[in-house]
């Protein structure tokens, strides 16, 4: 936004703004700026204080090895359950409590015989 082909932390909060995400909405706006912060911080891993465009573009990478990760889970489970969300989700929580903690998450998604990454999930 400066123009000078980097971006501050600042600019990235003014940018986010201006375009309305509501990604890093939390209980508070000091929370919302710390998980901004700590987004920035990550990609500033150099201290500098902005972040270039190559910088930005590890941003590109972590999606689309995100979305890679979900999709392959949700092909597990379309085999696993022969396409039935639902049915995977009672063989996800078999105790029938209505959520599952992370660690709960993991174990069932080992019990069932899935082998992928499933923490960043």
């Amino acid at each position: 936004p400066g123009g000078n082909g980097v971006l501050s932390l600042r600019e990235l909060e003014d940018a986010l703004a201006r375009l309305g995400c509501r990604h890093f909405a939390a209980g508070s706006p000091e929370e919302e700026k710390e998980r901004i912060s700590n987004v920035f911080r990550y990609l500033d891993s150099a201290g500098s204080g902005s972040i270039s465009i190559q910088a930005w573009q590890v941003l590109n990478q972590l999606w689309a090895e995100l979305d890679l990760t979900i999709c392959e889970l949700v092909q597990f489970f379309d085999r696993t359950f022969d396409d039935d969300l639902a049915d995977a989700w009672e063989g996800l929580n078999e105790e029938g409590a209505g959520s599952l903690g992370e660690e709960e998450f993991v174990e069932a998604l080992e019990d069932l015989g899935y082998f992928g990454p499933v923490r960043v999930i």
